[in-house]
């Protein structure tokens, strides 16, 4: 293993360093598990790639789901503890000001709303921060984003979820109305087309677009049903609904996206094929990529005639 896999009530199921046995995989897929990080003798051994800390992450899928739970029962929400989770998110991202995201999360089919969730908090507040937005912009944002999908908890309707989520932040003064906002307007688009009211143009906050694309990229990338769309696909899919979201959101956004993240098996357009060892901060599309056939390790910033053409998924297609 190379990076730990953890159950649903956040206990370590298997630790950095184990080893896979077929006994350990069907549990894994059993509870919902259908993807691991594993240590790779070709690529060596490669830095953390999760841009906020397993604490934080596990911390804050844990409140996520107590939220949930209290807003099913018609409780009180656990409004410190989702703040202070915001702010550990908004504080890891700031002290790795400048990071791409290039982790596709792990996570059991079990949590999955609550993992989903996390995620666009942090996609959500590294693009804010990308935008500049000041500090207190940047956690209206985090925590928004943190309980999109709340309404989840009482809506008996899938579409019904924005305005119930509306309806029951807008209780909350600390989350206030522009985060409330984000969970009633995270399906709407400024062509029209969105719901629950079918708003446009100007009437769409930018807080809701920011989260409506960290929404669609982690439904994308990391699917409930365990179906994963490349980086560079999902990226693709983003960048085709300039009509729907604000260029400058969609341009903001995906400058904080590696679309080639470390591991990826990549073809170069003078035939070679190598794997991805490292993703340069402000030129992702120029990555460094160790050779398959020889080990040579191309860093295409010093290469320029060097680029990508495709994006190698079945090592099978590789030939001899």
């Amino acid at each position: 293993m190379a990076r730990p896999i953890y159950s649903p009530d956040q206990q370590i199921l298997l630790n950095r360093g184990a080893r896979i046995k077929a006994a350990y995989k069907k549990r894994l897929e059993e509870i919902g598990v259908l993807s691991a990080y594993v240590e790779d003798e070709f690529l060596g051994t490669i830095e953390d790639i999760d841009p906020i800390s397993d604490v934080v992450r596990l911390q804050a899928i844990s409140t996520v789901r107590e939220a949930f739970t209290r807003a099913a029962a018609k409780k009180p929400l656990n409004i410190d503890d989702l703040l202070k989770v915001a702010n550990g998110i908004t504080d890891d991202l700031l002290a790795n000001r400048g990071c791409l995201v290039q982790f596709l999360d792990v996570r059991a089919k079990e949590i999955y709303r609550y993992a989903h969730s996390v995620n666009v908090c942090l996609l959500s507040t590294l693009t804010a921060i990308g935008l500049g937005y000041d500090m207190l912009k940047v956690k209206q944002v985090a925590i928004g984003s943190l309980l999109h999908d709340i309404g989840y908890a009482t809506a008996k309707e899938e579409s019904d979820h924005p305005m119930e989520g509306f309806s029951l932040l807008r209780k909350y003064p600390m989350i206030g109305v522009l985060g409330a906002t984000i969970a009633v307007q995270h399906h709407e688009r400024i062509d029209g087309t969105g719901y629950p009211r079918a708003l446009s143009g100007e009437q769409v906050h930018e807080y809701a677009q920011i989260c409506a694309l960290a929404d669609m990229y982690d439904h994308l990338t990391n699917g409930e049903d365990g179906t994963r769309t490349l980086p560079h696909y999902a990226l693709e899919k983003i960048m085709s609904e300039m009509g729907a979201y604000h260029e400058k959101v969609i341009t903001g956004f995906i400058r904080n996206i590696a679309p080639y993240p470390v591991g990826t098996t990549v073809k170069l357009n003078d035939g070679r094929t190598g794997k991805v060892i490292a993703v340069p901060r402000g030129l992702p599309l120029r990555p460094v990529v160790k050779l398959l056939a020889d080990g040579e390790i191309l860093s295409l910033l010093d290469h320029p005639t060097l680029f990508v053409t495709e994006v190698i998924d079945d090592l099978s297609k590789i030939s001899a």
